[in-house]
């Protein structure tokens, strides 16, 4: 990973074998589209990058599969991507690959924390998003020509200095992980009427707004796909050993045998609201049953599985096609 000045991190092209030029998974992307297929763009975060799965075992793979010939999915998926920093990675890069559709993945267990992290953009008195002067990494880092000489210097040092342990770097890859580094967000989980809950609600609409706006002008489809987390789906339990007291444990059961599922719901809102078309899978989760829920997701990191990942490209590809 490397800093960005206006989307705080981003991928370095060809890092490895299934990374591109341009930063994202996959092979190269042809800008030009030259063979006119109806190319299908997919933003977020690792849940859309795959980044625990082989790239052809990711949501974009296996909608790609589903529509066969005649369309073609980019997976534009970035791991610790807020929806923020999906919008700006589609301004700067993604519109240039002139899609017919973008589909923006929304992990909502941290997406809203993101975009209050960031601090890439913030709402004005009308409501709409205003881009701020500056953001996490323009206040902690120095300008870009001063990392180019950090990176000249660590190149030419590191060898003869520290070769194991790369003594140079470590304040760097200090400030890359906090600033990577994806927490639940317990606020607006549990106190979602809460001051801080509703600014962060507030700019997710702004975000989405601007993303409709952007693509509506240029006649490309937007749509939505709501990704749950493991503890809604699989064990809630889990949630105790991430920071939340067993005081809350209670207000959680009940608030899910109400049908409320915290952040999740709120994107829906938020979308039905904006007119955005949204398919959330949630219900669709939900419907399985215990075990089948379960293989859904990597017990390990809490991503979606193999499974889970081809279970949900089946259902976007599904409803893609419905209309045709």
């Amino acid at each position: 990973l490397q800093f960005d000045e206006t989307r705080i991190f981003r991928i370095k092209p060809n890092c490895e074998p299934d990374i591109n030029e341009m930063g994202y998974r996959g092979l190269t992307f042809d800008r030009e589209n030259e063979n006119d297929i109806r190319r299908v763009l997919f933003l977020g975060d690792s849940f859309i990058m795959g980044h625990n799965v082989e790239m052809d075992e990711t949501i974009a793979a296996a909608v790609s599969r589903r529509l066969g010939a005649g369309y073609e999915v980019l997976n534009l998926g970035v791991l610790a991507y807020g929806p923020d920093q999906s919008l700006v990675g589609l301004i700067e890069d993604g519109l240039d690959l002139n899609p017919d559709m973008v589909i923006l993945g929304i992990f909502a267990a941290n997406d809203f924390q993101d975009l209050d992290h960031n601090g890439i953009f913030s709402v004005d008195e009308g409501g709409r998003l205003a881009q701020n002067d500056q953001n996490v990494v323009t206040e902690r880092t120095p300008g870009l020509q001063t990392l180019f000489m950090f990176y000249r210097l660590q190149a030419y040092l590191q060898p003869r200095v520290d070769p194991r342990h790369r003594f140079l770097s470590r304040r760097y890859e200090f400030m890359m992980n906090q600033i990577v580094y994806d927490t639940y967000d317990w606020d607006l989980l549990y106190f979602p009427e809460s001051e801080k809950s509703r600014e962060k609600i507030d700019l997710m609409r702004a975000v989405l707004m601007r993303f409709k706006e952007e693509l509506n002008s240029k006649e490309i489809i937007f749509s939505v796909v709501n990704i749950p987390s493991y503890q809604n789906i699989v064990d809630p339990s889990e949630f105790e050993g991430k920071g939340i007291g067993s005081e809350h444990r209670e207000e959680f059961e009940e608030a899910k045998e109400n049908d409320f599922f915290g952040p999740e719901d709120i994107v829906v809102e938020l979308c039905e609201d904006l007119e955005i078309p949204i398919l959330n899978l949630y219900p669709e989760f939900i419907e399985l049953d215990g075990e089948e829920r379960f293989s859904l997701y990597d017990e390990d990191d809490w991503h979606l599985s193999v499974v889970g990942n081809r279970f949900s490209g089946d259902l976007v590809a599904t409803e893609l096609v419905r209309p045709l």
